[in-house]
């Protein structure tokens, strides 16, 4: 009978020694406990489940509590027992038979059993595919690596922190390659975000049509006033820039490249894959379509400033300003006319009043002693300011007896003074222009008569600059009513003070609230990436994502904890490398063949997962592909031998993408390249057409995208008389128009930006050398640059095509899984190679299962295979759709999806 031991092998070694307290070493004993021998069962990508991507082997059993195990465990069911390894960790282990050969794989301590003393351990043994995933297991995206410093490394030490969204910021990320590469010139890029031009909704909805928002400080448009930093505002001269509010129609992409390798290294595994690391995939981009920060709380504490006035029940309670007989009057002295209207200001300082009281859980910092605001970072604020009241009385005049004053109008004002700037300019104010007159014969009492006057609330929303600031301001316009001098006093008050009635019966307390709009990423700011992945994406929905898109296949050698990964095409090795398993065959065991075609409808569809915030796609959905809701997905229908019904394979992670021509990208030209589209459905309803101008606004909801880079930059430096036809138009400025151009002629113009085109698309119809990453076909038109020629359409195959067709076709030409019995040895165990295909008495298979192999007996094994046919490359096949696709119509074409009938 053989002998079955396990090793573990927990090394903590410093480069020199080994620490053996630290590490858990040494033979466990397995064979006295019930529950052994073992037994594993191994599996790959479950054929009846083409979505899975299972691991090899696993299994839970029990060994004895014995004097050795428990030495090794270090006494853990002690409940005060201490050690500084976690014990609870999967720890590398191989298992030994007859210590001839091995399985090697990780073992993990689950419980500890017995009754007054310990009487076994539950262990679960791993190997392949397993343990990377179960250690993944439900680890949200944002949190990679410990607490999302991972995002903070990707590229090299804090390469995903503090990055500015600004025109330097974005347009500097243009000159990446693909993940590995910038410069054009393979040196290492360490820049870990991209921003393609892409539309979201309406591009710069504030300013300029047809322009994309880029906008300048206004240092950087007229090179004067270094800390002349504000992109929205007034110049010392009291003049408004002319710019539209700053907006982001930029959003970033990271390198799926990149993403993928955190997550297996954040685990302890390295991938080892030709296709991983192929020029095509290095050029894959993760789309953050929303742009939102995961943090807003915090965020708001960072940046927000509330103020309350509370009544305390006294005449003097929440008093902002105070001019009275005890203080110096304000003069209204005049030598004129009686009529002639005389201006007072007055600083409104509400640090001082009574009954005033900050958020201490907020940043106050940005409020001083004069009751000045600094804004501490850019973005949208609202603005609040409620429950404000003022009173006259005191009025005065030695000379006559009947003097007084008229007060014509009375505001609070808002007043801006913009970042490096030195003027203030009212931004808003609450206006009283019904007259009030106030005669020096009214005494001073809590409820003056005529004196009384309660300002209108005000609440707005606006962009401010980082270090704008913003203060309040007291404004009167009033003339006496006799001839003779005049001087007069008022007091400006809040609603809830004993000396004015309160509003709506003393339930509302003034306030002065400055709130920090936190959810957005804005124009200026600057952000960790890790607070900007959406906080409900998991690293393992990604991986599947991406494994759903390239028909990806998984195996892995668990002691050197490297992932080997391909498509279903190139995983599986040539029949030269193949076993041969024919001899094995125990032909006295029943040998099963099961028909897999109920596993299959009649109709296969494999598309992206619907987005229902995609109002585009799902209206092309319905208008072009029969209700399917992805742009140019793949269907197929399957001979009469399958049931009716669909089957449908959809992307558990990323969503479809329109691209279209967007005329609203491009003041001029009637040819603009081809972008990715995200559009929600309009506010009045209606198609949304990339040919007209109407869009909605832009989606702050939608689902993640699988995008392909093109830095594109054509070389017309030997065609200097050549003219680029693809570029954008982006706004720089009031009145600065700026092209984004396709055409590196090494001279940049005074009107162009940049001459890199950042272009990321799903699918561009026209360069055949971009992947095609939709699940149907497409056909594609080659743009030349230089000679602004348009080659023939030509098919370029899609995902299915690629990636899938192969393994499709082999089920529909022998849909089978044979179950056979196998006098497995253990040496063939210790070798399996997933990747290696079965030869038997002719035909080749591949291992789709095996089935409770057990190394402690000479027993057969049952073993389910999938027999595998050699089928040549196939042609495209033709879409159903107009090849050309161009005039993006209303009406639905004749035919329907894109498939293989």
């Amino acid at each position: 009978m053989s002998n079955v031991t396990i090793e573990l092998l927990d090394y903590v070694y410093d480069g020199s020694n080994i620490d053996w307290d630290k590490s858990v070493v040494g033979t466990l004993d397995v064979t006295s406990h019930s529950e052994f021998p073992l037994s594993l069962t191994f599996a790959i990508a479950d054929i009846k489940d083409i979505n899975a991507r299972k691991g090899s082997f696993s299994k839970t059993f029990k060994i004895p509590a014995t004097k050795n195990n428990n030495q090794l465990y270090k006494s853990i069911y002690l409940v005060k027992s201490t050690t500084t390894n976690n014990l609870l960790n999967k720890k590398p282990c191989r298992i030994l038979i007859n210590n001839l050969y091995s399985i090697q794989g990780l073992l993990e301590l689950t419980s500890v059993g017995g009754y007054e003393n310990p009487q076994y351990y539950s262990c679960v043994f791993f190997g392949n595919n397993i343990s990377w995933a179960s250690d993944i297991g439900e680890n949200l995206l944002k949190d990679l690596g410990t607490d999302g410093d991972g995002w903070d490394n990707l590229k090299g030490t804090d390469t995903g922190k503090d990055l500015i969204v600004n025109k330097t910021g974005i347009t500097s990320t243009w000159v990446q390659d693909n993940a590995e590469h910038k410069d054009g010139n393979l040196t290492t890029n360490n820049i870990p975000v991209v921003y393609p031009i892409v539309s979201y909704g309406d591009f710069n909805p504030s300013g300029d049509d047809k322009t994309i928002q880029l906008l300048n400080s206004s240092f950087e448009e007229t090179g004067f006033g270094v800390a002349k930093l504000g992109y929205y505002g007034f110049n010392s001269s009291g003049f408004d820039y002319g710019n539209p509010e700053p907006v982001v129609d930029w959003r970033p992409c990271l390198w799926v490249y990149d993403v993928f390798h955190a997550i297996f290294n954040n685990v302890g595994y390295t991938i080892d894959s030709t296709f991983i690391e192929s020029a095509n995939f290095k050029k894959l981009l993760f789309a953050l379509p929303n742009f939102k920060y995961n943090n807003t709380q915090d965020r708001y504490l960072l940046y927000a400033f509330e103020s309350r006035f509370k009544n305390l029940g006294l005449p003097t309670n929440a008093r902002i300003q105070d001019v009275t007989n005890s203080q110096t009057y304000f003069n209204i002295n005049q030598t004129g006319s009686s009529n002639t209207e005389l201006t007072q200001f007055d600083l409104v300082d509400i640090t001082g009043a009574s009954g005033y009281t900050k958020d201490t859980n907020l940043n106050d910092s940005g409020l001083n002693v004069n009751g000045v605001y600094t804004f501490p970072e850019y973005g949208r604020y609202d603005i609040e300011l409620e429950n404000y009241g003022y009173w006259y009385d005191d009025v005065v005049d030695n000379s006559a007896s009947d003097a007084g004053i008229d007060i014509i109008s009375t505001s609070l004002q808002i007043q801006l003074q913009t970042v490096g700037e030195s003027t203030w300019n009212t931004i808003q104010e609450a206006l009283i222009d019904e007259e009030l007159t106030v005669h020096s014969t009214d005494s001073p009492n809590n409820t003056p008569s005529e004196g009384v006057r309660y300002f209108p609330n005000l609440n707005f929303n606006r962009y401010f600059n980082k270090n704008d600031k913003i203060r309040l301001r007291l404004k009167n316009v009033f003339k006496q009513k006799a001839s003779s001098s005049a001087a007069g006093g008022y007091k400006l008050y809040l609603y809830g003070s004993s000396d004015i009635s309160a509003k709506d019966d003393g339930k509302f307390d003034g306030l002065y609230n400055i709130k920090f709009s936190p959810e957005f990423v804005e124009y200026g700011q600057t952000y960790d990436l890790k607070n900007v992945i959406n906080a409900n994406y998991k690293e393992l929905d990604f991986i599947k994502g991406v494994s759903h898109a390239f028909n990806l296949h998984y195996t892995t050698d668990e002691i050197s904890k490297i992932v080997y990964i391909e498509p279903f095409d190139t995983f599986y090795k040539s029949f030269y490398d193949a076993i041969d398993w024919t001899d094995k065959v125990d032909k006295s065991q029943e040998i099963k063949d099961v028909f897999i075609k109920d596993s299959f409808k009649r109709d296969i569809i494999f598309k992206y997962k619907t987005d229902n915030k995609d109002a585009k796609v799902e209206q092309r959905g319905n208008d072009y592909f029969e209700k399917i809701l992805d742009e140019y997905p793949y269907k197929e229908t399957l001979s009469n031998e399958f049931e009716r019904g669909e089957s449908i394979f959809e992307n558990p992670f990323f969503a479809g993408t329109f691209n279209a021509k967007d005329k609203d990208s491009h003041l001029f030209s009637a040819d603009p390249p081809y972008i990715s589209c995200l559009w929600q459905e309009k506010e009045d309803g209606g198609f949304i057409s990339p040919n007209d101008f109407a869009r909605p606004n832009k989606g702050y909801d939608f689902l993640p995208r699988l995008l392909y880079w093109k830095k594109y930059s054509p070389d017309f430096t030997s065609s200097p008389t050549s003219i680029c036809y693809k570029f954008a138009t982006v706004q720089t400025f009031s009145s600065s128009i700026k092209a984004i151009k396709a055409a590196d002629t090494n001279v940049i113009s005074s009107g162009t930006l940049s001459e890199i085109y950042p272009q990321a698309t799903s699918i561009n119809r026209e360069d055949i050398n971009s992947m095609l990453l939709s699940y149907g076909n497409v056909y594609v038109t080659d743009y030349d640059d230089v000679n602004n020629s348009y080659s023939d359409a030509v098919i370029v195959k899609g995902l299915y095509q690629t990636y899938y067709e192969k393994m499709i076709d082999m089920l529909k030409e022998n849909p089978r899984v044979r179950t056979l019995s196998l006098n497995l040895k253990i040496k063939d165990i210790v070798n399996l190679d997933f990747r290696k295909l079965v030869y038997i008495d002719g035909d080749y298979w591949r291992i789709n299962k095996i089935k409770d192999f057990n190394p402690l007996t000479n027993t057969t094994t049952k073993v389910e295979l999938i027999q595998w046919i050699n089928l040549g490359d196939s042609t495209a096949y033709i879409p159903a759709l107009n090849k050309y696709d161009g005039k993006w119509n209303n009406n639905p074409p004749t035919g329907g999806v894109q498939s293989r009938n």
